[in-house]
This record gives structure tokens, sequence and C-alpha cells, in this order.
């Protein structure tokens, strides 16, 4: 008698389907002026990395943004991360702080930009780097109630010859960058 229990790579798929009609049908993102944007990006979390050497790698970062619509479907405002590397009494900490504006484009999709600073400092010196990097974005807002979205995006991040462009937070040194990240944000006053 055959198995008829869903194979995982079918569920997966499944899934992915479901969460596809989900975003394309959910409610459409008209951002009304005075509506306030906050919100935390997927780089939000705190891990630890263990080694067969015994070295451990703690791992904490943090990113969010805040803005306000000036206009009917358009956001500016500022965007702020953090992270920390620990590693046998090291340390090493990014911070980034900017400035972003978004267009929210008809039905639920959104593009945007900023210009940022990243500074790095090792062991709690002032910054030993600080580069400027220029984020672009392109996203979908799906609304999961009237005020709170979750909002996965395209990212492309262009750096100075210094570098400064982050992967998960992580200072690669790279001067671009393509990815996928998933935040959620919160918009008040939102009619």
């Amino acid at each position: 008698m055959k198995n008829k229990n869903v194979k995982p790579t079918k569920m997966k798929k499944i899934i992915l389907c479901m969460l596809a009609v989900f975003i394309l049908t959910s409610a459409a993102a008209q951002i009304e002026k005075k509506t306030w944007l906050v919100g935390a990006s997927s780089s939000l979390g705190l891990n630890g990395y263990y080694f067969n050497s015994g070295s451990n790698l703690s791992v904490f970062t943090f990113t969010t943004k805040g803005g306000y619509a000036v206009v009917k479907n358009f956001v500016v405002g500022l965007d702020f991360g953090i992270l920390k590397l620990s590693q046998s009494g090291n340390s090493e900490t990014n911070t980034s702080i900017g400035a972003f504006a978004r267009y929210y484009l008809s039905k639920n999709l959104f593009i945007g930009s900023g210009l940022r600073s990243v500074s790095t400092s090792e062991s709690g010196t002032s910054p030993s780097s600080t580069s400027t990097v220029v984020p672009f974005e392109f996203g979908v807002v799906a609304f999961l109630t009237k005020n709170i979205a979750i909002e996965p995006s395209l990212n492309y991040v262009a750096g100075d010859s210094k570098g400064g462009v982050t992967y998960a937070g992580i200072n690669t040194g790279a001067n671009s960058s393509f990815g996928l990240n998933v935040g959620f944000s919160l918009y008040l006053n939102r009619d």
C-alpha cells in the first residue's frame, strides 16, 4: 500500500504557493498623509555559533526604521542598525544610521532608497572605519491587520570604495550586495 503522506518538498511548494496567493490578494497599501511607520527587519536576532576548536562566536543584530507619510503613499524617515560580534574576548561593533524614502505603488508594492553611514569599531575603540552605502528596495506590503504588515523585499546595496556593505548585519567589506529581507511594520494613524 502506498504512503499517502505529503512529501516535505511538496509541502514546501504548497506553503510557498499559499503565501504567494496571500500576499498578492492582501489589502492594498494605501498610505495616507500623516501615517507613521515603525518597522524592524529580518536581521533582528541573537545567534550563537560554537566551533569544534572550542571558540564561540556570538552575533547580536538589530535594525529598525521609523518614518512619516508626508503625502499620500510617500514616506520619509530614519533607520538605525547595530551589530555586535563577540569571540574569545574580542568584539566588533557595526552601527549604521541613515535616511530613507519609500513610495507605495498601486496595489501593495513599494520602492525605496536611502543613504546610510556605517561605522565599525573593535573592542570599544572609536570607529576604525566609516563608509557610506546607498540601499534600494522593491517589495510587497501584506497587511495582517489594518495596522500590522509583513514586508518581504528585494534589496540592493551599493557601497563606497571602502566597502561597508553588510550581510545579515556583518560587514563584508564588499562594494555591493543583493538579497531578500523580510520585515514587520506597524502603521500608526492609518485610515
